[in-house]
């Protein structure tokens, strides 16, 4: 005997709102409790506001040079693996494609540590400034947020708690992180004139 099958209600379903009146915030940590998560989101939130406030280029120039690099580094790799002798006749490839790739690795791993370092965002030197470099971090297991601002020689920066931007449902009060970047920027300026 075949069960009968019950009919189920469905609630009426309600249309989809519209792009214009969307309450989707631009902004919002999935998981609160992932000091990650909440530090890359503000990041984005902070070169959002430089890059369309402030109307600042992004120099891409040390990310071109690492992905250049790396690229010619796994060309190396590639020829390497796939040189068409046999091993002993191609042991001098494989030195120099060897030694070339840990050359390269090291001039990666400088670029890394004394030129890029921890900013989020280099900007193209303006008419009459300098580049500016942004810099954040987040210590694990804290919730006190450093962002500093550098402008040739003048570096200013603040440090706040990172619930000062967040609420408890993880939406980023942008307007919130503006202004301290704007109070933030305002003092990078009086040290550099």
């Amino acid at each position: 005997m075949a069960p009968k099958s019950r009919a189920v209600a469905t609630p009426p379903s309600s249309p989809a709102p519209s792009p214009a009146t969307s309450t989707t915030p631009a902004f919002k940590v999935a998981n609160l409790y992932d000091g990650n998560t909440v530090k890359q989101t503000i990041d984005d939130a902070i070169v959002k506001y430089f890059m369309e406030s402030q109307l600042l280029v992004e120099d891409h120039f040390i990310s071109n040079t690492k992905i250049a690099m790396g690229t010619f580094a796994c060309i190396l790799a590639l020829i390497a693996q796939f040189y068409p002798l046999p091993f002993p006749q191609n042991k001098d490839i494989l030195i120099v494609c060897a030694g070339g790739y840990f050359v390269i690795m090291g001039i990666l791993q400088y670029i890394s540590s004394f030129q890029q370092k921890d900013y989020i965002l280099i900007t193209k030197k303006t008419d009459k400034n300098q580049p500016l470099k942004i810099a954040t971090s987040l210590p694990r297991f804290d919730d006190m947020m450093t962002i500093r601002l550098e402008q040739g020689t003048s570096e200013s920066s603040v440090q706040r708690s990172v619930s000062s931007w967040l609420d408890s449902t993880g939406v980023l009060h942008e307007d919130k992180l503006a202004r301290d970047l704007e109070d933030l920027r305002k003092k990078l300026t009086t040290k550099t004139n």
